[in-house]
């Protein structure tokens, strides 16, 4: 479980509530929370595809949930995810599938917010038409998710955006004025409005780093409108809250200073250490506050007490999470609870100025806006978790009244806890949180030193300071966990593992000089063998009667394999003494035991090659800087291939011990290295996190495998060649598979430069672009490609013009058997619409006046009208100079004007009558399911919807009693003759 650095935002629940999302690495993992399982992966880099090795995903920074519709509606399966090179995606996590790509920041994204349209006349997933991103490069960027464009960029902070939030404010009691809150390290809140994209208000209130915001409503009154509070957290102790200021009388009259209003008022703050100390569950909020949400509202079929109007704050929760390893819970108060609060501490403040009225009291008078955080807010319960917090997310629903809640945690763990709902001033506090599940039997919590696979290629060992794990190569699934415990009770560091014949037992060697045998079908610890120093590497013999060991203490020691009864044990045979340090060890691939050799790399810089019958001193490679870290035979025991600390790989042949090559390989230090069987092809890795493929007898790179986000510790290839295994700093266990695609060392290389140039031209652009979005290499390729079609479509349509070749056939092969005027439209569809506005942005001059006749052709014979409207808005405000002072220009401007204003005014009534059309299906529908018609509709909206129909299912039933019974008396005269006495008497006694 990852986060992006700011240790926030790396969970989230989806729509339901019984999937869980989390990032990882770069992709971001689907769980289900009841069978607690993984069911899917969303993979940002496609391995299959021509870009990669050269176009890599950076990692994923924050994840946010499609916000939920209204009652009824099924949410749409759709999250945003920031990453680190600035980029947004908007994922289906169901499907797995990309919706848009939006391009705007220039570092990570730090925060996002989703904005719900209150407008909307209908419920779906249009109505959520607003995202908000916050970066580290300072800005604001504000997407449309219809068109997936940006719409603004806020610039106005010194630093790393933590917070956004949404509002809408009424103004003269009908117009809604949209506003976007943020708030940044640079301790600065800011009021944005999105109309005009200027800032309204700046709050310089805070005197320290802001780290988190979150926004809610509050029922104060019997007033229709509710109060929104924002509540920020930031590196103090104090949590702050703000609320809309109310119009003061003397700013009102004075229209000079009008626009001096403030918009967003101070409501006091509460102090998280004393709020917690008042529990007795110890002490906490000296950590920063990194992150706070509100948790939702519970279901109106739910039983709750108190008005109607305290449902939207009865019993919802605020969850702060702080900096280590707890997470502080507050209750929400009711709006009748809040006004008891108030009146409390109006009363204790009277007493303490005595002979004072309440008016004589400024700011303390029973109104809306008297009331402050304090009487709003309560501490509800501290959770403590095992370790340092990476992320928290709320579930979306309150379920039986109980909120439950997701918490990523730095030790590669998922736990689940449920919250209570907070009913009651005397709830038991013990009962108030309890944990549910954990996930945690998936990977490592600390980094993977060592990985082995076995010799049929079934099955997977990995080794880390905490545990073994036996994982299966087909399904990629986790079979079974052992913990490797001391003597002293405490984990042993395991660094190294290899495989027993017969792919059952597995010999792990440990930092504090242990050599342990676990069984893998009872994952238990069978044998444990003292080794005097620590064992820094394993090599299994190849005839498969023992093992040797690298060792810590100067020493390489040879172990044969016994049987025991409790199944494989180790027995020390022999002992080798070398000069220094051993750090890595292994034998040549050969079962002739008088050409056996094993070579051994050692503290003092250099390759030891020895006879393992006699144990005779054979060769001394040196030319190392630094100690050599890995070393590896070919299959025909001619060369060994040995990685250094100093960066470099050298390549030795065994006749007579001389360096065929070196090689400056990695950017750090090389860790491991192994050859491919039954070739001279190998693979290295090092700490800078990259797997690189060698040919060593051309002694040059064939290709290059990124991916691992740290130092990779662990290498090992398939017994066939096929696939290759590698573990790291990143707690990632990756698997590579061989393909059967050509590779070319020359055009690898032209793609490796060419790959830089495009990093090194994206990360020298300037800031301030004019566009909001794009601007990747995807827009250059997108030009390159609009100019090429633009070129070929003028030229077709001259020579049609002309008379040179027949309208009719087109016989032009590069227009895909499509009229020219049908190519550019599959042109344009082709780019991305976040990559529109930046690819005609580069687009030079004289294309763009072939682009503005072409779109006259377009419009006029009514295709694509949305997207011609555009494109030739975007071009005349890029190009207006220009244009204005050419004569022709305008001319075709004119003509544009004039065709685009009656097909938009066609499109517009078009879309028109179909928003008509499915309103009234969507009214039908209503009435259909709920059984009474749209003026009931209106009456439920207002609260009398209830009473309506029972009414109308007692008249209902009345009159069907009635039928049934005059239908079961036909033909009965007594019964005709007393029914009709009843209706004369009922009629008398009306009169």
């Amino acid at each position: 479980v990852s986060s992006g650095g700011n240790g926030r935002g790396s969970v989230c629940f989806d729509g339901s509530g019984s999937l869980g999302l989390s990032c990882s690495l770069q992709n971001i993992n689907v769980l289900n929370l009841r069978l607690l399982n993984q069911v899917g992966t969303i993979e940002s880099t496609d391995f299959s595809s021509s870009e990669y090795p050269y176009s890599v995903a950076s990692d994923v920074c924050i994840i946010e949930r499609f916000p939920l519709q209204s009652e009824g509606q099924k949410s749409a399966p759709l999250v945003a995810a920031g990453y680190s090179n600035g980029e947004v995606k908007i994922w289906n996590y169901l499907t797995r599938e990309l919706k848009a790509t939006l391009r705007g920041h220039k570092s990570a994204v730090s925060c996002l917010v989703f904005c719900e349209n209150q407008n909307s006349s209908y419920t779906s997933a249009d109505s959520i038409s607003l995202l908000a991103s916050g970066g580290k490069d300072c800005d604001i960027i504000v997407w449309d998710l219809i068109s997936y464009s940006g719409v603004s960029r806020l610039r106005g902070h010194k630093d790393e955006v933590t917070g956004l939030s949404f509002l809408q404010r009424n103004i003269d009691g009908s117009a809604q004025q949209q506003l976007l809150v943020s708030v940044s390290k640079d301790t600065l809140m800011m009021v944005w409005d999105l109309a005009t994209q200027h800032c309204l208000q700046t709050i310089v209130g805070h005197r320290c780093e802001i780290w988190s915001l979150t926004s809610t409503e509050l029922h104060l009154s019997r007033t229709p409108q509710p109060c929104p509070l924002l509540v920020t957290g930031s590196a103090d102790e104090f949590l702050r809250g703000y609320r809309f200021a109310e119009p003061s009388p003397e700013v009102e009259e004075a229209e000079e200073v009008q626009d001096q209003q403030e918009v967003l008022q101070y409501c006091g703050c509460v102090s998280r250490s004393e709020a917690v100390l008042g529990l007795g569950l110890g002490q906490t909020g000296s950590d920063r506050c990194v992150w706070l949400r509100f948790g939702p509202s519970p279901s109106p079929s739910q039983p709750q007490e108190g008005d109607a109007e305290d449902k939207a704050a009865w019993a919802s929760l605020l969850v702060a999470q702080t900096s280590g390893k707890s997470l502080e819970v507050y209750r929400l108060r009711s709006g009748a609870d809040i006004l008891k609060k108030l009146k409390r501490r109006l009363k204790r403040q009277r007493e303490k100025v005595p002979g004072s009225e309440e008016d004589q009291l400024p700011g303390l008078g029973l109104g809306q806006t008297s009331w402050q955080l304090g009487d709003a807010l309560e501490a509800w319960h501290v959770l403590r978790c095992g370790s340092k917090i990476r992320g928290v997310a709320l579930s979306p629903r309150v379920q039986l009244g109980k909120q439950r809640l997701l918490v990523a945690l730095a030790s590669n763990s998922l736990e689940l806890f449920e919250l209570g709902s907070g009913a009651g001033e005397a709830a038991d506090r013990s009962g108030r949180c309890t944990q549910v599940a954990a996930v945690d039997s998936g990977g490592h919590r600390s980094d993977v030193r060592a990985v082995c696979i076995s010799e049929d290629g079934r099955t997977l060992c990995t080794c880390s300071s905490e545990s073994v794990k036996i994982w299966s190569m087909s399904s990629k699934l986790c079979v079974g966990t052992c913990r490797v415990i001391g003597s002293g009770g405490a984990d042993n560091y395991c660094i190294s593992c290899v495989f027993a014949p017969g792919a059952r037992f597995v010999v792990v060697g440990t930092k504090d000089g242990f050599i342990k045998v676990v069984d893998s079908a009872s994952l238990e610890v069978v044998c444990e063998q003292s080794a005097g120093g620590c064992v820094w590497s394993l090599a299994v013999r190849p005839d498969g009667q023992g093992l040797m060991a690298g060792c810590g203490d100067k020493a390489v020691k040879f172990y044969d394999f016994t049987v025991a009864s409790a199944g494989l044990a180790v027995s020390l045979a022999r002992e080798l003494s070398v000069p220094q340090e051993v750090l890595c060890v292994r034998y040549s691939p050969t079962r002739s035991a008088d050409k056996l050799l094993f070579a051994a790399g050692l503290l003092d810089n250099t390759v030891k090659v020895f006879f393992h019958d006699s144990m005779k001193f054979f060769l001394s490679l040196y030319g190392h800087s630094l100690p050599v870290l890995c070393v590896d035979f070919s299959w025909d025991c001619s060369l060994l291939v040995s990685g250094s600390a100093d960066k470099t790989i050298k390549i030795w042949g065994l006749d007579f011990g001389d360096c065929h090559r070196s090689l400056q390989a990695h950017t750090d230090s090389v860790s491991c290295i192994r050859f491919q069987p039954k070739t001279h092809y190998f693979l290295s890795a090092g700490k800078d996190g990259v797997l690189k493929y060698w040919d060593a007898d051309r002694f040059e790179q064939v290709q290059q495998l990124p991916g691992h986000r740290g130092s990779v510790w662990g290498l090992d290839v398939a017994p066939d060649g096929g696939e290759v295994v590698s573990g790291g700093q990143d707690r990632s266990i990756r698997s590579w598979s061989r393909s059967e695609d050509l590779v070319f060392v020359e055009e690898e290389r032209e793609r490796a430069l060419e790959a830089q140039v495009d990093q090194a031209a994206v990360e020298g652009q300037v800031g301030s672009v004019a566009v909001v979005g794009g601007g990747g290499l995807e827009s250059v390729k997108s030009v390159e490609q609009l100019m090429e079609g633009l070129e070929l479509v003028t030229n077709e349509l001259q020579e049609m013009q002309e008379g040179v070749k027949n309208t009719n056939v087109n016989s032009n092969p590069l227009l895909l058997g499509l009229s020219p005027l049908r190519f550019m439209l599959r042109l344009l569809r082709t780019i991305k619409a976040p990559d529109l506005e930046a690819t005609l942005l580069l687009l030079p001059f004289t294309h763009a006046t072939l682009f503005l006749r072409i779109l006259v052709l377009l419009v006029r014979r009514g295709n694509e009208v949305e997207l011609c409207a555009r494109c030739a808005l975007f071009l005349i405000s890029s190009h207006q100079p220009r244009i204005a002072s050419s004569s022709q220009l305008l001319g075709e401007v004119a003509s544009l004007h004039s065709l685009l204003g009656r097909a938009v005014d066609d499109y517009r009534q078009l879309t028109g009558e179909g928003c008509a059309g499915l309103k009234y299906l969507m009214k039908q529908l209503q009435e259909d399911r709920l059984g009474y018609t749209g003026l009931d509709a209106v009456l439920a909206e207002e609260g009398l919807s209830g009473n309506v129909v029972k009414k109308n299912k007692k008249k209902k039933g009345k009159r069907e009693s009635n039928e049934i019974v005059e239908d079961s008396h036909v033909g009965s005269g007594s019964n005709i003759k007393s029914n009709s006495g009843g209706k004369k008497k009922k009629r008398a006694k009306q009169q």
